[in-house]
């Protein structure tokens, strides 16, 4: 994957998947190295026909979304009050970076928490299915995903939410977008969320989207 290509001449390919700009010739992917990159675009010439005479441009998830490198882990239950349901997100060891965003729908009083650093007995547990979020790519995720282990620590808490009746909760204050909601994973650690219901015949979905930033 090369979102963009150094090169001495300033131009974009037809299918406004590479932009070439001035000097050098790394292709390493914008935004994996941790370095801030100004870009500048020139001499980009927009077919009024075609290009609706403008730059078409997406949002760094719907970016990964097309890559193949963004997934989705979901689920649908109906939970008694005391009921736990624990999902645990595995990052890798190295590069790629994981950039996550969960939510949750919750039909009665429910507590949602965020936890990184969790330690469970291994050989227990159900792994979970991480989907691709573009049906045509044959790409698997690098974080694995495994719900309902014997957990011996919930690690340290990074958030807590509470949903008292039919409402939904996201991993931000205000939205559950990546501009706003986004946790980025260290790596080679286990995260878990963490539902617990307050209520009898209580319909949770849990949703957990994120993408995989590679390395070039």
């Amino acid at each position: 994957m090369t979102p963009y290509q150094d090169s001495n001449t300033t131009t974009a390919t037809t299918d406004n998947t590479i932009v070439q700009v001035n000097g050098g010739t790394d292709n390493t992917p914008i935004g994996n190295t941790g370095d801030s990159l100004h870009v500048v675009i020139t001499n980009i010439e927009i077919d009024p026909e075609n290009g609706a005479g403008g730059l078409v441009t997406i949002s760094d998830f719907n970016y990964y979304v097309h890559a193949g490198q963004a997934f989705e882990w979901n689920a649908n239950w109906t939970m008694s009050s005391g009921q736990v349901h624990r999902i645990l997100f595995t990052t890798p060891s190295s590069p790629p970076d994981i950039n996550l965003v969960y939510n949750a729908y919750a039909s009665g009083a429910t507590t949602v928490e965020f936890y990184s650093g969790t330690t469970y007995t291994g050989g227990t547990g159900t792994a979970g299915t991480a989907w691709n979020r573009n049906r045509q790519s044959s790409n698997t995720a690098d974080t694995s995903v495994l719900v309902d282990p014997t957990v011996i620590s919930d690690g340290t808490l990074l958030r807590s939410d509470e949903i008292t009746s039919a409402a939904n909760i996201k991993s931000g204050a205000t939205s559950g977008d990546f501009d706003t909601s986004t946790w980025v994973l260290d790596e080679s650690t286990v995260y878990m969320l963490k539902i617990t219901s307050g209520a009898n015949g209580n319909v949770v979905v849990p949703t957990a989207l994120w993408y995989e930033a590679e390395s070039t």
